[in-house]
């Protein structure tokens, strides 16, 4: 047996010199392997992260014999990706997800958490009320099976307010300058 990465399938490869059905362990669950010409195999997927134990051993009352391996599966490595358009004081920041894996994402706007689910390979959510000055977004997978983090930078610049400035007579009310 390869080690594997979570979602792939493990082989679990039988050699042997007597032809015939072999019980194969996977941990606690059992598969049936058929042997011939000296090889059979079985395909097992569904495996968390982590080490599991393959255990064979020959079903045919004539002949005894068993073997075992340990092997692993990884952790999946996932391309999530944040960005967020810099805004102006007073509107909402739009934060975008992007990932090959649809599942729950952690997402930190500054030191505020966020939970998104991505699903179809995207997922957005806005947050107001930022100061003026520059922030951080990251996005980090929240699965133990998973693994992928991305970060950006963001800026919040001030708004422009229009002043208008009247000088008038005091006696009149009209206006001095025009």
């Amino acid at each position: 047996v390869e080690n594997i990465t979570y979602e792939e399938k493990a082989i679990i490869i039988v050699k042997a010199d007597v032809d015939g059905e072999y019980q194969v362990y996977v941990d606690e669950t059992p598969y049936t392997a058929i042997v011939q010409n000296g090889i059979g195999n079985v395909t097992v997927d569904g495996l968390t992260v982590g080490t599991h134990t393959a255990n064979v051993t020959v079903t045919n009352g004539n002949y005894s014999g068993t073997d075992s391996t340990t092997f692993n599966v990884a952790i999946k490595q996932t391309n999530a990706k944040v960005t967020v358009e810099n805004i102006t004081y007073g509107t909402n920041a739009n934060i975008i997800i992007k990932a090959d894996v649809d599942r729950e994402y952690l997402v930190y706007v500054d030191n505020t958490p966020y939970t998104v689910h991505v699903k179809n390979g995207s997922a957005s959510f806005t947050v107001g009320g930022l100061t003026v000055g520059d922030h951080a977004a990251n996005v980090t997978v929240t699965d133990g099976n998973y693994s992928g983090t991305d970060s950006t930078t963001f800026n919040v610049s001030k708004a422009k307010s229009e002043v208008d400035i009247e000088f008038a007579n005091e006696t009149t009310g009209a206006p001095l300058l025009e």
